[in-house]
């Protein structure tokens, strides 16, 4: 009851106290001038502080007049209380993390921004490691061959992109290294997919050493176990 009583509390009173604490700040910014530029153009970006430092964060990059941002945060009981504030602060919810909803809400990031919107998220998350980006939830669209990592665009090379389409229609099965060669079109034989899928495990993977997505099956190939 008195638990009950105190996420009420905070749920109604937390943003009050949090833009009277922010207010009273004195502030000193490095290097604003370009990104102060973005925001009076109201160009989209996306936003990242940490999680640590991120009530001020939240309450710099609060929206502006005629510019939605919206911010990502978890679906726990913690993220209830920081969405009420931040929705009081003109803030659009997309709820999810990189354990929990996290492959609807990088299609709602996706949509935010594609819609000329700016996001704010925290990478490194409540849980850490502290001021560590995070992999996050990661998303490709292989009809466009566009690879999206927490909402912002990654490059990828026309090998890759033809990488990761074949291994994402045949998800949890293994292709040889010849099958991706005919599928690409990658010269320079086996190594040259072992590069290839080196390079895009540093776009895709928390850990490229210790892969979590694209796996190596050994002496078979490679395979795509998406979660």
């Amino acid at each position: 009851m008195i638990k009950a009583i105190l996420n009420r509390l905070a749920k109604t009173s937390l943003w009050i106290l949090g833009r009277l604490l922010c207010d009273s700040l004195r502030i000193k910014k490095y290097n604003a001038l370009h990104f102060e530029e973005v925001q009076r153009q109201g160009t989209p970006s996306v936003i990242a502080f940490w999680h640590g430092s991120m009530l001020l964060g939240w309450y710099i990059h609060r929206p502006r007049k005629n510019h939605t941002v919206a911010a990502l945060v978890s679906q726990s009981k913690d993220g209830e209380i920081l969405s009420a504030t931040l929705e009081r602060w003109g803030y659009a919810m997309i709820r999810g993390s990189s354990h929990v909803g996290g492959k609807e809400a990088m299609v709602s990031m996706v949509d935010c921004v594609t819609k000329g919107n700016s996001l704010c998220i925290t990478p490194d998350g409540p849980t850490g490691p502290r001021h560590e980006m995070k992999m996050g939830a990661v998303l490709f669209k292989a009809e466009r061959g566009e690879l999206y990592r927490d909402g912002r665009p990654i490059r990828l090379t026309d090998v890759e992109q033809a990488l990761l389409a074949a291994l994402a229609r045949r998800p949890g099965q293994v292709l040889s290294r010849e099958e991706l060669i005919r599928l690409t079109g990658a010269s320079g034989g086996g190594r040259a997919i072992d590069v290839q899928v080196t390079r895009l495990r540093r776009k895709i993977e928390d850990d490229p050493k210790l892969p979590r997505y694209l796996q190596t099956v050994r002496g078979k190939g490679y395979v795509l176990r998406p979660d």
